[in-house]
C-alpha cells in the first residue's frame, strides 16, 4: 500500500492559490459579529429597488443603468445574492413599507422617514428645481409660477416639499401628482431634483431651494444592515457610487448628443482627427492667462475641455505663442483652424459662418479720469478687433483713430496721455478696471451692442451644426451672463488679493531696512506662499508631485506633436502589507518608493496618483531608453525595505505607454497606461507591459464582455448542458454532469474557458454555480415525474471553491431541493482539488453536512490534474474520484508507464472505497481499457456530448424504452 501512495505522489502537482479582490473581509472594517451577520445575509436573496424615472434607471438603456452597477458593488463587496426590483415610485414605496423590498435606492433622507425606516448616511446633496418644457414658457422668478399647474411625483418627498413651498411663499399654483418622475419635456412645469436637472445643461430651470440629501433606504427588519452599509459607504462604496453617477451623467449626455446628429454629421465627425481652435490671448472672461498656474483659463478654455469630451475628439489650441489679435485673425482668414470666439459684424459675415449669439456685449468709449480726455483728439482701438470695427462706425471723422497691437499697449498710451480715449467692450472695461490699479477708467458713452458668437471657416456648415448642437447640450444660454459675472467676481477677488499682497510686500521691504523684524515678516510671508503652493501641487506624505500636478501636466501635453513615455507603477501586495504591519509601515514604504524613484528619474517626472499608484512621465528619450529605466525601477523597488525587526519585500507592476502611440488625449493616455499596468499585474510580479492598440482593444472588449455577462445572468443566458455518465459494464446511462454554457443571443455559444474565469474575477462564480444547480435539480424533478430515470440515477454539478468559502452551500442547496421536491440522494456535488487551498475546515464541514443531512454524494473532479494531496484526500468526506483525461493521454504517450500509473490509481481508489469515473473517453479502445482495469463509470464524447435539457430528456426516454 505504501508503494502505491508513493507512486501516486510522484505524479501529483501542486497548484497556487487564488487571488481575490477586496471585499468585506479583506477591508478589515467589520467585527466578527458583523461578518457573521453578512454571511447570514448571503444565504438570503435581497431585493434592491429602483423606481422608474430615478437617476439609477436609464429608460433608454436599462442594461447600463446605475442600479445594476450598484447591484454589482453589493455582490462583489459583500457577495450577496441581489435581485433588482423596478417599479413605479408609488408601488415600490408600498413594497418597501411592507418589507418586500430590502434596499431602496435614491431615497430622500428625512427625519420623518428615519423614524419609520432604516436610512443610511447621505450619499449626495439634493437641490430642488422647477423646469419648463420649452424656452417660450416664462420662468424667470417665482412670480411666473402664479396660476400655473406643476407636475410632481405622487406621494414623494418632492410633493410634500412643493406643498410646503406654496404655503410658505403664498404662491397660488396647482399641484398635479403623477405616477412616475416627470421628465423635462413632458409638462409645462415640473419639479425635478438636481440629479435630473444637471443631466441636460440647457434646461431652463428655477431653483426652489435646498432639499434633504439622498441616501439608501434599508428595510425595517434589517437595522444591522444599515450600519454595515454605512461602514462600507465611508470606506469605499460612497466614492464608487459618486463616480458611477458622474460617469453615467457624461454617458447619457454624450448619447443624447449623438442621437441628435444626422448621419452626415456623424460621418464628418468620425473623419475629423481633432478640432482646431484659435482664441484671443486676453479675451476676458472667456480667455485669460493665469500666471499663478502658468496656463490659460476662462469660460471658453474650460468649455473646450467639455466639448472635447462630448465630441470624443481632441481640441487643439493653435495659438499657444500668444499672438496679437490681428495676427490670429489673419491666420484664421488664411484658412487655419476651425473656429474661434468673435464678435459678429456684417463685414465679418461675408467671410465666415457664425453660431447663434452666446451673449450681447456693450462697446464703450472709455477715458482716464486722471487726465482730461477732452483735450485729446486721438482715440485708441485694437487693430482688426471689434474696437477697430466700432471706431469706423461710431467715432467722428474729425478725431484721429490710433490702432494698437493689443489692449495693453492701448492702455499704456491712455495712461501716458498719448490718446484721450479708447474703445473697449464691457468685459475688457470691467477687467482692466479691476486689475489695473495705476489708472482709473470711466465710460464716456455707449457705442452700441454687438453679438458675441463662434466664427467658423466658410464651407464648414456641418461643423457649425455639430458645434451648435453640442452647445445646446453644454451651454445654458440663459446662464451665460451669470457665468461671466461669476468669472469677473473671481478674478476681481484674485487681483485684489494680489494687489494687497504686493502692497504688503513693499511695506515688508521697508521694514527690512530698519531691522531684523522686517526680515522675519518677509521670510514668513514667502514661506507661507511656498507652503500654499506645496499643499496644492505636492503629495504631503511623500513630497512627490500630486494628481493635481499630473492633471495639469497632461493637459499641457500635445498628444499630436510631442513624444514621450508614461509609466503607470503599482506596488504588488501593498494592501496586505499595510494590513499586516500597520499604516505607519505602509507610509514608510510609500516614502521609500518615491525616494527610490527620485534617484532614477527627475523629480518633476514622478507623480503619486493615489494610494500605492505612481506615474512617471518622461517627455524626453525613446521607448527603449525608458524601458531600460523601467527595468532598473523594478530591480530597485523590489529590494527589501528594513523596518524594525522586519525585512519587507515589495514587487511592482509597470504599464508603459508612448505619447505618440496613437492616444489622442489625457484620458486615453492614462487608460492605455492603466490597461498595460493591469496586464502586467496579471502576468506576474515584477512585470513590465507596453500598451498597444491591440492590447487595449482586447481589454476593452473583455470589459464589454463582462458587462454582457452580468446581463446574461439576469436574462437566463447561462444554462446547463448535460453530459451522460455511463456504467462501463452495462453501457447504460446512470447519471449526468451539468456543465455551464453561455448561449449569447448575438455571438452564439461562448466557451466556459472564457466566462468562468471572468465570473471568478467578478466575484459572480457562486451565482453561476447556483443557476446551474437549480436548473439541474428542476430538470431532474421533471425526469423523475416522467419516469425516465430510476432511483439510482445521479445528477451532478460543480460547486467552486470560491462558493464554498463565501456561502453556506448546504443551506442554499437544502432550499433548492425543498423548493423543487427532489431528494438529496439523487444529487452529487462535484468539487475540485483547489478546495485544499483555503478554509479547508469550512469546506469539510459543508461536505459533511451535504452527505449527512441532505443525503448527497460528493465527487472529487479532475483528480490528478491539480495539486492533489494524499494527506488532505484522506481527510475529505468524498464518495467518488473522477480521473482527468490527462491520464489517458499519458497512456497514449507511453503505454507501459501510463498503464502502471492508471492501474495503481484505480487500485488506490478501490482500496479507499471510492467510486471511480474516467473523464474524456473518446473511443472504444479507451472504454475497453478502463473497463478491464476496473473503472466503474465513464463519460466523454464517445458516450455523448453535452446537450440541452430537452435533448438529454429524449435520450433518457429512448434508453428507457429500448
Amino acid at each position: 500500500m505504501r508503494e502505491r501512495y508513493g507512486l501516486l505522489v510522484c505524479f501529483l502537482l501542486l497548484l497556487g492559490g487564488l487571488v481575490y479582490g477586496e471585499d468585506y473581509i479583506s477591508s478589515g472594517i467589520y467585527s466578527p459579529d458583523e461578518i457573521s451577520y453578512i454571511e447570514k445575509l448571503q444565504r438570503e436573496k435581497l431585493k434592491l429597488g429602483a423606481y422608474s424615472g430615478s437617476r439609477f434607471l436609464d429608460e433608454k438603456q436599462p442594461e447600463k443603468s446605475l442600479v445594476y452597477k450598484y447591484e454589482r458593488l453589493m455582490e462583489e463587496f459583500f457577495h450577496l445574492d441581489v435581485d433588482v426590483e423596478i417599479d413605479s415610485w408609488e408601488h415600490l414605496y408600498d413594497k418597501f413599507r411592507r418589507g418586500e423590498v430590502d434596499l431602496l435606492l435614491n431615497l430622500v433622507v428625512t427625519r420623518e422617514r428615519e423614524k419609520e425606516f432604516n436610512l443610511t448616511t447621505p450619499i449626495y446633496e439634493n437641490k430642488i428645481y422647477i423646469s419648463v418644457r420649452e424656452d417660450s414658457i416664462p420662468l424667470d422668478s417665482w412670480n411666473d409660477l402664479e396660476g400655473r399647474e406643476i407636475a410632481v411625483l405622487k406621494s414623494s418627498y418632492y410633493s410634500d416639499y412643493l406643498k410646503k413651498f406654496r404655503e410658505k411663499n403664498y404662491i397660488d399654483f396647482k399641484i398635479r401628482e403623477v405616477d412616475s418622475a416627470p421628465g423635462s419635456g413632458e409638462y409645462d412645469y415640473a419639479v425635478l431634483p438636481s440629479e435630473k436637472v444637471h443631466e441636460k445643461y440647457n434646461l431652463k430651470k428655477l431653483e426652489l431651494g435646498e432639499g434633504e440629501p439622498m441616501g439608501i433606504g434599508v428595510a425595517r427588519d434589517k437595522p444591522q444592515l444599515r450600519e454595515i452599509l454605512n461602514k462600507a459607504l465611508d470606506y469605499r462604496l460612497k466614492d464608487e457610487i459618486l463616480d458611477f453617477m458622474a460617469g453615467d451623467r457624461s454617458r447619457r449626455i454624450r448619447r443624447d448628443f449623438y442621437e441628435v446628429l444626422t448621419p452626415e454629421e456623424r460621418e464628418y465627425l468620425e473623419g475629423k482627427e481633432s478640432i482646431e481652435v484659435f482664441f484671443e490671448k486676453d479675451f476676458y472672461p472667456m480667455v485669460y492667462y493665469d500666471r499663478s498656474k502658468e496656463e490659460y483659463d476662462g469660460i471658453f478654455v474650460r468649455g473646450l475641455t467639455q466639448l472635447s469630451g462630448l465630441l470624443g475628439k481632441p481640441v487643439k489650441l493653435l495659438n499657444g505663442r500668444g499672438e496679437a489679435w490681428d495676427e490670429i485673425y489673419n491666420r484664421f482668414k488664411g484658412g487655419e483652424g476651425d473656429f474661434l470666439p468673435m464678435y459678429f459684424t456684417f463685414e465679418r459675415a461675408r467671410n465666415h459662418e457664425f453660431s447663434r449669439a452666446l451673449d450681447y456685449r456693450e462697446i464703450f468709449l472709455v477715458g482716464n479720469t486722471q487726465r482730461d480726455h477732452k483735450e485729446y483728439m486721438g482715440v485708441g482701438a485694437v487693430e482688426g478687433d471689434i474696437t477697430d470695427e466700432a471706431s469706423k462706425r461710431y467715432v467722428a471723422k474729425d478725431r484721429e483713430v490710433v490702432l494698437y497691437k493689443n489692449s495693453e499697449e492701448m492702455l499704456e498710451a491712455l495712461k501716458k496721455g498719448r490718446i484721450g480715449a479708447c474703445i473697449m467692450d464691457e468685459d475688457m472695461f470691467t477687467y482692466f478696471n479691476q486689475t489695473r490699479f495705476d489708472l482709473k477708467l470711466e465710460k464716456i458713452r455707449d457705442l452700441g451692442h454687438f453679438p458675441l458668437c463662434f466664427a467658423f471657416q466658410n464651407g464648414r456648415s456641418l461643423l457649425v451644426s455639430i458645434v451648435k448642437k453640442a452647445g445646446d447640450h453644454l451651454i445654458n444660454y440663459s446662464e451665460v451672463k451669470s457665468k461671466f459675472l461669476e468669472e469677473r467676481l473671481l478674478i476681481k477677488a484674485a487681483k485684489a488679493i494680489e494687489y494687497k499682497r504686493k502692497r504688503k510686500l513693499i511695506r515688508e521691504l521697508m521694514l527690512l531696512l530698519v531691522g531684523s523684524v522686517g526680515m522675519t515678516v518677509l521670510i514668513n510671508r514667502h514661506s507661507w506662499n511656498r507652503k500654499l503652493h506645496k499643499l496644492a501641487y505636492f503629495d504631503q506624505l511623500t513630497a512627490a508631485l500630486n494628481r493635481t500636478s499630473f492633471t495639469e501636466e497632461l493637459e499641457n501635453l500635445d498628444f499630436q506633436g510631442e513624444h514621450g513615455v508614461g509609466m503607470y507603477i503599482d506596488l504588488n501586495g501593498f494592501k496586505k502589507i499595510n494590513d499586516k504591519y500597520g499604516h505607519h509601515t505602509g507610509d514608510l514604504i510609500l516614502k521609500e518608493t518615491v525616494e527610490r524613484l527620485h534617484k532614477l528619474f527627475k523629480r518633476r517626472e514622478v507623480f503619486r496618483l493615489a494610494g500605492d499608484e505612481f506615474f512617471v512621465l518622461q517627455k524626453e528619450g525613446t521607448l527603449a531608453e525608458s524601458m531600460e529605466l523601467a527595468h532598473r525601477a523594478v530591480r530597485d523597488l523590489e529590494k527589501p525595505i528594513n523596518h524594525l525587526d522586519t525585512s519587507i519585500g515589495m514587487g511592482v507592476s509597470i504599464g508603459m505607454c508612448e505619447v505618440s502611440s496613437g492616444v489622442r488625449d489625457p484620458q486615453e493616455f492614462i487608460h492605455w497606461a492603466d490597461v498595460a499596468m493591469y496586464s502586467a499585474k496579471k502576468s506576474g510580479e515584477d512585470s513590465i507591459v507596453v500598451a498597444t492598440e491591440e492590447l487595449v482593444r482586447e481589454f476593452d472588449s473583455q470589459k464589454e464582455l463582462m458587462e454582457e455577462f452580468k446581463r446574461a445572468l439576469m436574462k437566463e443566458e447561462i444554462v446547463p448542458y448535460f453530459q451522460p455518465k455511463v456504467d462501463l459494464k452495462t453501457g447504460r446511462i446512470t447519471g449526468l454532469e451539468a456543465l455551464a454554457r453561455w448561449k449569447h443571443r448575438e455571438r452564439g455559444f461562448i466557451s466556459p474557458g472564457t466566462f468562468i474565469p471572468m465570473a471568478e474575477e467578478m466575484g459572480l462564480v457562486s451565482k453561476v454555480d447556483f443557476i446551474i444547480a437549480e436548473a439541474t435539480i428542476k430538470a431532474l424533478k421533471n425526469w423523475i415525474t416522467r419516469g425516465v430515470v430510476d432511483k439510482n440515477f445521479k445528477a451532478s454539478f460543480n460547486i467552486s471553491v470560491r462558493t464554498f468559502e463565501d456561502i453556506d452551500v448546504s443551506e442554499k442547496l437544502k432550499f433548492l431541493l425543498e423548493k423543487h421536491g427532489v431528494s438529496g440522494e439523487a444529487v452529487e456535488v462535484e468539487v475540485t482539488e483547489s478546495v485544499f487551498i483555503n478554509k479547508i475546515n469550512k469546506v469539510m464541514g459543508e461536505l459533511s453536512c451535504l452527505k449527512d443531512e441532505l443525503g448527497m454524494t460528493v465527487a472529487l473532479d479532475d483528480f490528478t490534474a491539480g495539486h492533489s494531496s494524499l494527506r488532505e484526500l484522506g481527510k475529505l468526506s468524498i464518495d467518488t474520484l473522477k480521473f482527468d483525461r490527462g491520464l489517458l493521454m499519458a497512456i497514449k504517450e507511453n503505454a507501459k508507464r501510463g498503464r502502471i500509473i492508471y492501474s495503481n490509481l484505480i487500485n488506490l481508489c478501490n482500496d479507499m472505497g471510492y467510486n471511480s469515473v474516467a473523464e474524456g473517453i473518446e473511443d472504444a479502445w479507451e472504454r475497453d481499457f478502463l473497463r478491464e482495469e476496473g473503472v466503474s463509470h465513464g463519460q466523454g464524447y464517445y458516450f455523448g456530448r453535452p446537450m440541452p435539457e430537452e435533448s438529454f430528456g429524449e435520450r433518457l426516454a429512448e434508453e428507457r424504452r429500448g
